[in-house]
Parts: structure tokens; sequence; C-alpha cells
């Protein structure tokens, strides 16, 4: 999907976009939850986004391939397939069948070797979810909470971008990031949950619905770890290497989470979010754990989304934890 021309604290600058044109079947999405829903898509089948949109329709509006029209009849699918089998429970996608291949396997491959005979294996024993968390929270000493304010400065990498340096002073549902582009341009954005402003080259101006969109998708990509997440429900269902580390994995309703079996600490949380299409993973990986204060918090960031120009990496450099900030830092400048 498009590229967006620089990445900054919500992943994007305002969009300044057209409507969404000639969408017949993902009605009521906004244009951000619709590129996430076509990059799940894309990401099914392992393509570019030229695979059913013609390399020169900028808007996407465009039939002029046959992949789109079948692209479409998959979609219905995959939906009906899901409506009728799973009580509309997003089971089924793209990638079930696809496995990441624009034609699905639909035979074995011959020859077969002879499988071996079943083999008995002993249950895994795994500890308590409250045990892990509870190691958790020994090794980070104190947790962070929503509304403790935040202070970090260091650098955000994109996949496609230049690395800038970023500061991102977080209170609460009040967020700002500031950014200074190579050439020394300073570049702001803020946002409350609910409205939000941006001042870049051409000036100070609200954001629109589409900004306010992706200031909350790229939020929770990039939002601290709170062990109230994870809910009752929760489970311990494997272990697996992340790196070098082995780590348990704690499946919750909606994410699962990689906890160091030996540290204790958060190696990995990658999120599930609804769509037509299926489930969208959002994978958060954290590394470089040092003192912040009273606490241990990551201070090396990594988000990886299905949409590959997206995501990226942060750096920090330093986290000032309980920092006082000015209400005025939210507010939307003159000019």
């Amino acid at each position: 999907m498009r590229k967006w021309p620089i990445v900054i604290l919500f992943l994007s600058l305002s969009v300044h976009a057209q409507p969404l044109q000639n969408i017949q079947i993902l009605k009521g999405l906004t244009r951000p939850e619709v590129q996430r829903v076509m990059n799940e898509m894309r990401a099914g089948l392992d393509v570019h986004c030229h695979f059913c949109h013609a390399a020169d329709d900028t808007h996407g509006a465009s039939d002029v391939k046959p992949q789109k029209a079948k692209a479409r009849e998959m979609i219905r699918m995959v939906m009906d397939l899901n409506a009728r089998n799973f009580g509309g429970k997003p089971v089924v996608t793209c990638f079930t069948c696809h496995n990441g291949h624009p034609r699905p396997a639909t035979i074995p491959p011959l020859p077969q070797a002879v499988p071996p005979d079943t083999v008995e294996v002993p249950a895994k024993v795994f500890p308590s979810v409250t045990s892990i968390i509870q190691k958790y929270v020994a090794a980070v000493g104190r947790e962070l909470t929503p509304t403790t304010s935040r202070v970090l400065k260091g650098t955000h990498k994109s996949p496609t971008g230049p690395q800038v340096q970023i500061t991102v002073a977080d209170n609460g549902e009040k967020l700002r990031g500031d950014i200074q582009l190579p050439d020394g341009t300073l570049l702001s954005q803020a946002y409350d949950g609910t409205a939000g402003w941006i001042r870049d080259k051409s000036g100070v101006h609200d954001m629109q619905p589409d900004d306010l969109v992706n200031a909350r998708m790229s939020r929770r990509a990039f939002a601290p770890f709170y062990t109230s997440a994870i809910g009752d429900d929760a489970h311990v269902v494997d272990s697996e290497k992340i790196g070098d580390h082995n780590a348990w994995i704690v499946e919750a309703s909606n994410a699962r989470y990689w906890f160091d079996t030996g540290s204790g600490l958060l190696l990995r949380r990658v999120a599930y979010f609804n769509s037509p299409v299926g489930r969208i993973p959002e994978q958060t990986d954290f590394d470089d754990y040092r003192d912040a204060g009273a606490q241990k918090l990551p201070f090396l960031i990594r988000v990886a989304l299905v949409d590959p120009w997206s995501g990226g990496t942060r750096q920090w450099e330093s986290i000032q934890v309980g920092a006082a900030i000015a209400p005025e830092e939210f507010e939307k400048p003159q000019g």
C-alpha cells in the first residue's frame, strides 16, 4: 500500500488523501483500516500491492486487473466461511490456505516419506501465569501504569526512511512527539485520545479522521506493557526461543506474550485485532532493559506489522519516568 512520506510518532504525517473510491465490500472502514486489511491480504499471499492494483493507479480505484475482482470474491468467501462455520469469529484468513503463496497448494506432494510411528511425548509442565507475572514484576522492580508520565528521547528508524531523532512526552491520554529530520527540520504531533494537531513544513493544522486512526494504531503498537492487559482467561501454552532467550508463551484472548524463562522480562507481545478478513497481528519486541528510576524498562522497541512499510525501531537514549510535563506542551501552537 501507499508509503507515508515520513514516519514519526503516529506512523505518518497528515494523510491529506482523497476519499476512498470504489469500495464495494469493506464499507464503513477508514483509510488506515482498509490499508491494514489490504496488507493482511498482501501478506497472506506474499505479494506486492501491484499484484491486484494497477501500478499507475494512485488511488487504488481501478478495476483494470482481473486479480482485483478475484480478491473481492476471496473476501466474500472468507467472510462467509467465518459467518457460517465460526459464528462470525475471524478464524479463517487468507493465510490459512495461501500460506504466503499466490496459489495455495491443493494436493499433497509426491512421493510421500513413510511417517514414523506415533511416539507418546510426555506432557510439558508449565509454570502458572501468576508465577510468570510475579517474576516479571520482581524483575522490573515497579510497574508502569497507564497514567505514569514519561519523557523518552532517542532515535526512530522506519523500514524505508532515514533514522531520525525523536522525543516523546507521554502523560496518560495525552501524547506528543517531536522529530528532527536529517536536514534539521522539526516536526511535531500531539494527540489526546480524541483529537490532535500536526505541525509540519506547511504549518499547524488539526488531525483529520484518518490521522486520528493512525495515531491510535501506532500508539498501541509502541505502547508499554501493563500486566493488567493479561486477563483471567490467560494460560501458558508452550515455550520457545526468542533469539538466544528461552521464553514461556502466555496466551490471552487477543494477544500472546513471551517472557524470558531466566530473567522474567517480557521479550515479545503479539496483539491481534479483528478485521473482515481475519485477525491481524501486531508484533512488538522489547529489548535492552535498563534502570529508569525505580524500574527497569526496555530501551529498544521493535514493531513489525503486516504493512512492511510501517512499524520500525526505536532506540531510547533516556527515559524519564514521572516527569513533570507542562499542559501547554500538548496545546495546539499558533501559526
